[in-house]
């Protein structure tokens, strides 16, 4: 599954923690193509790709840069936060 989409699919609780997000992402997963679900997240920072652009675009409207952790209450804007290219690397690795 591409794990691109994965992340726009599951909306966010509006109050937790980093933790109770990422089990969201977990049921979902489970419950939607179960236990042994491959999930692949490209990465395109080895120069210049064909979504530049669009990056580009969202990053205009972002939320500031947090420090991602599994006890840290969670960005209330799930795609303002996941719009910050920082934000979400940080959080691509905290569901790894």
């Amino acid at each position: 599954m591409d794990g691109g989409s994965l992340l726009h699919k599951v909306k966010w609780p509006k109050l937790g923690t980093y933790h109770d997000v990422v089990m969201c992402y977990v049921r979902y997963v489970r419950s939607h193509f179960g236990a042994q679900a491959m999930i692949v997240f490209d990465g395109y920072n080895s120069g210049s790709s064909v979504k530049d652009h669009e990056h580009g675009r969202r990053s205009r409207k972002c939320a500031p840069s947090v420090q991602v952790d599994e006890t840290r209450p969670v960005c209330s804007n799930q795609q303002l936060f996941l719009a910050n290219s920082s934000n979400k690397s940080q959080f691509i690795a905290l569901l790894g």
